[in-house]
């Protein structure tokens, strides 16, 4: 119980420090510049001895360490800088999002006029629509098919090296 109180404490913690940090909008270095040249520099100056510590208590460590420190690292974006990052990033999700939602329309259903859908079905509505929009028969673009499947059908089994007797003397055989 002991060993999860404390994780669980840290955590808590690390919460509150959130709170606090967004509330009062704290400068906090980026994710690249802490986990870049300030976890290199900690761990040059320090060596491996400090990372006993894991996960969030560990980024921590790094915060404390840039503050300590903020003169060697580029300085933090100041609270408009932030809130324009902030802006640029939702609108770039924004666009994301509906780049994604205009494929979803897109994506899933591929015209194949040979492919035979359940009548009714959402499927063979847009395979119709396709079909007239294109201007194809979708009855000929299916003989047409099912012709070329039997070509290469009758073309595989040309290529095949049976030789017939030994096929009826199985049938004998097995009589």
């Amino acid at each position: 119980m002991a060993r999860c109180s404390e994780s669980l404490k840290i955590e808590e913690t690390i919460k509150k420090k959130e709170t606090i940090r967004s509330k009062y909008d704290v400068p906090i270095p980026d994710h690249n510049t802490l986990w870049g040249p300030v976890f290199a520099d900690m761990v040059s100056q320090y060596g491996s001895r400090r990372f006993d510590k894991t996960g969030m208590a560990f980024e921590e460590e790094l915060i404390s360490y840039w503050r300590k420190n903020r003169i060697k690292y580029p300085k933090p974006l100041t609270k408009q800088e932030r809130q324009q990052e902030r802006k640029k990033e939702e609108k770039r999700r924004k666009q994301e999002a509906e780049r994604l939602r205009s494929m979803e329309v897109r994506q899933p259903y591929q015209f194949d006029p040979t492919k035979v859908y359940r009548r009714g079905s959402w499927e063979e509505y847009f395979q119709l629509t396709e079909a007239r929009e294109r201007g194809i028969d979708l009855e000929s673009a299916r003989r047409m098919a099912k012709e070329a499947q039997m070509e290469a059908m009758k073309e595989l089994v040309r290529d095949l090296h049976i030789d017939i007797s030994d096929v009826v003397d199985a049938q004998e055989g097995a009589s």
